[in-house]
């Protein structure tokens, strides 16, 4: 495990990093677009999780920070999959949720009106590992 994975304390920063993450390390740029998608793509979950406003910008800060101390692209992609893998153990976070986050992954692949051949690995690589 990534140390960078310890600055994700709750799992809406890790599903923040992880879709900030994806629009990121996959094709190698953070488009506008992208990341527009992922605020609002995390806002809406947070909500339906029931986080307040407060705890969604501190989840946001978190993600950003965790994100932006990765060196390097590797780091990055480790930190992916650490938060992917304590994610998909967390209590609730069963096969609707996780449907719900591919469809985020795919919502910001398709952002920027550009599929990365990236993406789209990463996409079916975790529809296989988690068997959906």
């Amino acid at each position: 495990m990534e140390k960078e994975t310890q600055g994700i304390t709750t799992p809406h920063a890790g599903l923040t990093y992880i879709l900030l993450s994806f629009a990121h390390f996959t094709d190698g740029e953070l488009t506008d677009e992208e990341r527009n998608e992922v605020m609002q793509r995390s806002i809406h979950t947070g909500g339906r999780w029931g986080y307040t406003k407060e705890e969604m910008i501190a989840g946001w800060e978190a993600a950003c920070s965790v994100h932006d101390s990765c060196e390097t692209w590797e780091t990055m992609k480790n930190v992916f999959v650490d938060v992917l893998n304590l994610l998909g153990k967390q209590e609730g976070f069963g096969e609707n949720e996780k449907k719900y986050l591919l469809e985020d992954l795919e919502a910001i692949m398709n952002a920027d009106h550009k599929q990365h051949e990236n993406e789209l690995y990463w996409v079916n690589k975790i529809k296989e590992v988690w068997n959906l």
